[in-house]
């Protein structure tokens, strides 16, 4: 099976993540903590833990570049090199590891605390944002890290299933 048929689930998951998503969480808790869904970065990191870390880097460069261009015009970049480093790191870690569902969920949670960071740092340096550290650690990192790191543990069973699925090599018929 090719590796290709993550790239009509990420454009689906790109296309929800800004339509259906941002309907899902009430408004108020975005309000109060700058919460929000980057459902892709979560599909990117697996796809970099489980099957090949340059194709997880590939799909975080080229949908973060997408995300970049549709959802945030004054800046062109950021999400394009925080999910593209951020999946290449993510794969490194693990190149080597026996990966269980414990150590998968702390380099997820460990890969989402890079990304948000990294943002923060991008857009504090280009001074797109003048928040300070400590508001933006409380308001909006640690609640996206939550949120996603939840989210990764629903979507562990199904995609976990699909990787392997997909590495599986077809049996050849007994004679």
């Amino acid at each position: 099976m090719s590796h290709f048929w993550f790239i009509p689930i990420l454009l689906l998951v790109f296309l929800f993540e800004g339509t259906l998503f941002q309907w899902l969480i009430p408004s108020e808790l975005k309000l109060m903590t700058g919460l929000s869904p980057h459902v892709m970065l979560v599909i990117v990191l697996y796809i970099s833990l489980f099957l090949r870390r340059r194709l997880g880097t590939v799909l975080g460069l080229l949908f973060g570049l997408l995300h970049d261009f549709i959802y945030y015009g004054f800046m062109i970049g950021p999400f394009a090199f925080g999910i593209g480093v951020t999946s290449y790191i993510a794969g490194v870690m693990t190149a080597r590891a026996k990966l269980t569902l414990f150590s998968t969920m702390m380099v997820m949670s460990f890969s989402f605390i890079l990304f948000e960071h990294f943002l923060y740092g991008i857009y504090y340096l280009f001074q797109v944002i003048d928040f300070s550290y400590e508001w933006t650690l409380m308001h909006v990192m640690i609640p996206n890290v939550v949120f996603h790191l939840l989210f990764a543990l629903m979507l562990y069973i199904p995609l976990r299933w699909l990787i392997d699925k997909m590495k599986a090599k077809p049996k050849e018929e007994e004679r």
